[in-house]
């Protein structure tokens, strides 16, 4: 196949030199960017999509998902630590990753339905009334949608976050497993200012995606998608062999229920809920229609800290009694401390174990030595690591918090210090 030319003349006007050339113009008629890279142009869709570059960005990397899998791409900006805005584009769906040292800041989407407040009605977590009553609010005020939400009691702050992560999950996990499309790496304005959260780690959203697909792929064999149509069979539910959330989904299961239907009633991601009706089919108490370890002493045997893990958990309290302080000096103590209490205590978090009977002290720290007495009781390969993973978590959702709290130059100048404070944290993956 010959390569498309066109000529452009002094006056900036676009003809094609031959019918090829004619025909690729044609198909792609429109308003476009033009985007300079060295003695290279590139023309990016300019109407009403994010795909262009924005004031103060640079192009610095170009193609065909099709010549560079989306998975590869994503896991040598993380390894190269890059930082800037990838756009990502297939038909009229757009996704856009916020990449800040090789980890992901954000990730936005052009779909309605990938909303945060739509995924928030999707889960379950808030009713249609009162995101409506929310982004009405939003229309004429400064806030944000979550901290409407959050302010309003109805959700809370460790359920926000939560849903946060899932969103990001899902939205990446989705977009990396493209196998058609085009994408554009901006660089970005040395002023651009990335959210006050902590990225997420690129190397563990890349595993997650990949584990996803590879078990989405086995659940479309007998549950094609989320307008599937499920009801029981006249089998019971055996006494073994069947985890909590899929006896929690079994029970939600009335008459014939779509699997979309099941996510809101069960507050979970349309992947986990598939999962779970997979498994209920498979043994045959669901049909389609047209845990965690125990508590334990320790594998490796009993757990104590030494002296590095006493001076990681001490750079840790530190950063918990900066955010503390910055926070009682913008006088938001009280709705801050109900978050956090709120996070740690949740029966459903994933750390739950690690923080069982542990509050902060009036300073912010958290106790060592009850934590140390929780890990060890804990059948786990790697309490350590179950602790920095634990101890980042809360980290993060408590620089949430701020930047539902606090004004915006407030939440800048604390994630710049516990960043410092974090600098501390040699060989582990913390913020």
């Amino acid at each position: 196949m010959s390569v498309p030319k066109v000529t452009v003349s002094k006056t900036g006007k676009v003809e094609a030199l031959d019918d090829t050339g004619a025909h690729v113009l044609g198909a792609h008629a429109g308003q476009y960017s033009i985007l300079r890279a060295g003695g290279i142009l590139l023309f990016t869709p300019d109407a009403g999509t994010g795909a262009g570059p924005r004031d103060g960005e640079h192009v610095a990397m170009a193609g065909d998902v099709r010549a560079m899998p989306l998975l590869g791409l994503l896991n040598l900006l993380g390894q190269n630590r890059e930082t800037g805005r990838l756009v990502v584009k297939r038909g009229p769906l757009e996704r856009v990753i916020m990449l800040r040292e090789g980890d992901i800041a954000s990730v936005g989407s052009n779909a309605a339905e990938d909303r945060l407040g739509r995924f928030l009605v999707r889960l379950g977590k808030i009713t249609e009334q009162q995101l409506h009553d929310a982004l009405s609010e939003a229309s004429y005020s400064s806030k944000r949608l979550g901290q409407i939400l959050v302010h309003r009691g109805w959700l809370d702050a460790h359920d926000l976050w939560a849903t946060i992560q899932e969103q990001i999950t899902e939205i990446f996990s989705e977009v990396v497993n493209w196998e058609e499309g085009s994408f554009v790496l901006y660089r970005l304005d040395g002023d651009y200012r990335f959210p006050s959260t902590p990225p997420l780690s690129m190397q563990g959203l890349l595993l997650e995606a990949v584990r996803r697909a590879d078990e989405m792929s086995r659940f479309r064999d007998l549950i094609p998608d989320g307008q599937t149509w499920v009801r029981r069979t006249e089998k019971t539910l055996p006494d073994s062999n069947v985890d909590d959330f899929e006896r929690i989904t079994y029970d939600a299961v009335v008459e014939q229920t779509k699997i979309t239907d099941l996510c809101k009633r069960l507050h979970a991601s349309e992947f986990d809920t598939t999962r779970a009706v997979y498994g209920l089919v498979r043994i045959g108490v669901l049909e389609v229609a047209e845990t965690r370890m125990s508590a334990g002493k320790s594998a490796s045997g009993p757990f104590h800290f030494d002296q590095d893990h006493q001076s990681k958990m001490e750079v840790f309290n530190l950063a918990f009694c900066e955010i503390r302080d910055e926070v009682v000096r913008n006088g938001r103590l009280d709705a801050f401390m109900v978050g956090v209490l709120k996070y740690m205590s949740n029966p459903d978090g994933a750390y739950r174990d690690v923080f069982r009977g542990v509050t902060p002290d009036p300073a912010g720290s958290l106790d060592a030595n009850k934590i140390e007495q929780n890990l060890a009781s804990l059948e786990v390969p790697d309490p350590f690591g179950l602790l920095t993973e634990a101890l980042n978590e809360l980290t993060f959702f408590m620089l949430f918090q701020c930047g539902e709290l606090l004004d915006a130059q407030s939440d800048e100048n604390l994630g710049r210090r516990v960043r410092l404070i974090h600098s501390a944290l040699s060989g582990t993956s913390a913020v």
